[in-house]
């Protein structure tokens, strides 16, 4: 009986002496690296996440989220697939080790750990994140001093008029086509009354100048039409 209460507790000793021998995860030696590698460059004062974890106090705030976010692969939210097509410049996976590293921080607390062991915090500025690019192209209008609504009406609008007046030209045909055979179906009058009346009657000259007509004016219309948008907006030509 003496014999197995001391080997109780010679087990319980060494246990708990493997016990303290593991380091305890911490923020500021485990956790913050991984922040500051995977996570600043979104979550920072003024960037497109809705919170900054930069300090142990956000990500303290956040541990639960954080835990969560991570283990169901919803954060970072990196599209690409692990492992498939290579490695991309940037790639913001979390590997298994990592993601086991959060799970134990958050599952022991989210302990601060010794402030010496935080890593340099990252800086983001609101001008370029990855540097200026070699080659910056500004609209001339701002250039030359044109405001929003400056923007709009002599930039915006007479540059798309030309497709939207295209646009309706091809509308209009369809509205034409549509036009015919609601006649053809079921009308009382026009012209595919007048030729489903033909067919009937068996009168083929009729028909085939019905046809004609209904060509001829769809025609004509859509000639008008060009040369209206022509006339209408002559810059639209430069660029063809």
């Amino acid at each position: 009986m003496i014999f197995r209460v001391f080997l109780a507790v010679a087990f319980a000793t060494v246990m708990s002496g493997v016990a303290a021998a593991e380091p305890a995860v911490t923020f500021s030696k485990d956790i913050a690296p991984i922040v500051f590698a995977k996570c600043a460059m979104c979550h920072h004062a003024g960037g497109s996440a809705p919170f900054s974890l930069l300090t142990y106090a956000t990500a303290r705030s956040h541990a639960t989220q954080i835990g969560e976010a991570t283990r169901s692969g919803l954060m970072p939210p990196w599209k690409a697939e692990a492992g498939v097509g290579g490695d991309f410049i940037g790639q913001q996976h979390l590997t298994d080790q990592e993601l086991a590293v959060i799970q134990q921080w958050v599952q022991a607390g989210a302990p601060e750990g010794e402030p010496r062991d935080l890593p340099s915090t990252p800086r983001f500025t609101d001008d370029w994140q990855l540097g200026r690019p070699d080659l910056v192209v500004t609209t001339p209008a701002y250039t030359l001093g044109a405001g929003d609504r400056g923007i709009v009406r002599r930039v915006l609008l007479p540059s798309s008029a030309p497709e939207i007046a295209e646009t309706l030209r091809m509308v209009l045909g369809w509205a034409w086509t549509y036009v015919i055979v609601a006649e053809l179906i079921g009308a009382s009058s026009g012209i595919g009354h007048m030729i489903t009346d033909s067919q009937a009657l068996l009168a083929t000259d009729q028909i085939i100048f019905g046809i004609i007509v209904i060509g001829l004016i769809g025609l004509v219309t859509d000639f008008a039409f060009k040369a209206f948008n022509r006339k209408l907006f002559p810059w639209a030509q430069l660029g063809r």
